[in-house]
């Protein structure tokens, strides 16, 4: 009978380790929810007034203020490409830029010779031309058209009267420096 006492004390110290070990297990096993549900319901000071609606539409970006930004820049750098374009352009397009740009009197404007030039030439000297003007009718000197003599050959017209002022601004000072030479 003593080792059945025995093994009844030795199972009755083995039951209370076994339902201690358990109220432990069950103990800590509910200090582990607790704690996930602390961690998952983290506390806010913020109180929900009214629940949030979506846009009817979007806040940005703004289509017609894109839009007028596009615009409004583009017409500005367009305007501020054509000023620098003006700027750097140093040709001499029209009468009177010489005398700016180099320094030096102008003798004379000769205008081009619409007769004379082949065709599209002069649609590149001036563009904007509407129409390019007739040919001129008569008889054809055996010389051709040489624009050298159209002087000679149209005598009162624009290019001719041009030439003879251009040709006299060129002479007149030379002939007054004989001039001077001789009377002094």
């Amino acid at each position: 009978m003593e080792d059945q006492s025995g093994k009844a004390i030795h199972y009755d110290t083995l039951k209370r380790d076994v339902d201690s070990n358990r109220r432990l297990y069950e103990m800590m096993l509910q200090r582990v929810k607790e704690a996930s549900l602390t961690a998952a319901m983290r506390d806010s000071n913020a109180i929900v007034v009214d629940r949030a609606r979506p846009p009817l539409k979007p806040y940005r970006p703004s289509l017609p203020m894109n839009s007028a930004i596009g615009l409004f820049g583009g017409i500005f750098l367009g305007f501020g490409f054509v000023l620098v374009r003006e700027r750097i352009d140093r040709r001499i397009s029209a009468p009177g830029e010489a005398q700016v740009f180099l320094g030096l009197p102008e003798l004379g404007v000769i205008p081009a010779d619409e007769f004379s030039l082949p065709s599209g030439v002069l649609d590149r000297l001036h563009p904007r031309r509407a129409a390019p003007l007739p040919p001129q009718r008569g008889p054809k000197s055996p010389l051709g058209d040489c624009p050298e003599l159209a002087t000679w050959k149209r005598k009162p017209s624009l290019l001719a009267e041009c030439a003879r002022t251009t040709l006299t601004s060129i002479l007149l000072p030379a002939m007054m420096q004989i001039h001077r030479a001789s009377s002094s």
